[in-house]
């Protein structure tokens, strides 16, 4: 299980670190996590806690950036 913030949300600066030092298979799984986090079937119809939507949107920022640097990579 992966470590969330429940209710309030944690330092950003914190949270892309963590997320920065997780390798790819770490990173999918725990951005897999939180978007089921964040869907109307963990909450039951309700609007999902801004800590998820956070932590949501910062795994899919360090993925995209992972994506962007390998393809920068490549080129040269």
């Amino acid at each position: 299980m992966h470590k969330f913030i429940s209710e309030q949300p944690a330092s950003v600066d914190e949270l892309q670190a963590r997320l920065h030092k997780m390798a790819d298979k770490e990173l999918r799984a725990f951005g897999l996590a939180a978007a089921y986090m964040c869907s109307e079937k963990a909450n039951r119809g309700k609007p999902p806690l801004v800590a998820f939507d956070i932590q949501l949107e910062a795994a899919r920022i360090e993925w995209k950036r992972r994506r962007d640097e390998k393809k920068r990579d490549r080129k040269r």
